[in-house]
């Protein structure tokens, strides 16, 4: 979790809360929404000691709203949640805040707008870089899975009956039928290495099925 100092004020992105406690940032946002309107219902209260309403862009240059959070803030999210993601929430921004306010009466430097820009920026583009990062891995993570994974049982019955169908495309001979039958079996074993076709994996079914469509038994 990265918590920013910013004129005393110690202060957390959205996307930071939403990426912890698995929410969608869009439905945090509205959450925070809904807080920040019964907040504001009380002036005295000051909703920004709660949230700050705060914007950044995407790739495509489009602005989205997202709010910077302080411990109050934090505690409000954390007060709405339950079980283990809330414990673990909480445990985090506690531990950090402690933290930070420890640095602070050591003198850590208090950040200008100006430096408070550069930071925020900083953490933005951390955060984007996270989340490429994580779709690189599970772009690379569903690629090995499809490499893996074998035909399921509505697969495999695609086969059969493409299998079956070939079979009686090429023979009207109920008897000359087995013997078609274990050929093409034994040919598609032999050529996706495969003890069966149900072995088969599923990335390649399309190519297994184009194999059956166009087979032809070999002449003995």
């Amino acid at each position: 979790m990265n918590i920013v100092n910013v004129n005393g004020k110690f202060l957390v992105d959205s996307r930071e809360v939403a990426e912890m406690i698995g929410k969608r940032h869009d439905h945090l946002v509205r959450d925070i929404d809904t807080y920040k309107s019964v907040i504001d219902q009380t002036p005295n209260l000051g909703a920004d000691k709660f949230f700050i309403e705060n914007s950044y862009s995407s790739g495509t240059g489009r602005k989205y709203k997202c709010y910077l959070l302080t411990k109050q803030g934090c505690d409000m999210v954390a007060n709405k949640m339950t079980g283990e993601k809330g414990i673990l929430f909480t445990a985090t921004y506690v531990a950090k805040f402690a933290e930070m306010e420890q640095r602070q009466v050591n003198n850590v430097e208090i950040l200008d707008e100006r430096k408070q820009r550069v930071v925020m920026m900083k953490t933005m583009i951390d955060h984007e870089d996270r989340i490429d990062d994580v779709e690189v891995k599970i772009q690379s993570l569903e690629a090995k899975i499809d490499e893996q994974i074998t035909l399921d049982s509505g697969e495999q019955r695609t086969v059969q009956k493409s299998i079956a169908r070939r079979i009686y495309e090429l023979e009207s001979d109920s008897k000359a039928r087995p013997n078609l039958f274990r050929q093409l079996h034994r040919e598609v074993k032999d050529r996706w290495a495969v003890a069966s076709y149900r072995d088969v994996r599923r990335n390649e079914l399309d190519g297994l099925l184009s194999y059956i469509n166009a087979w032809r038994p070999v002449a003995a």
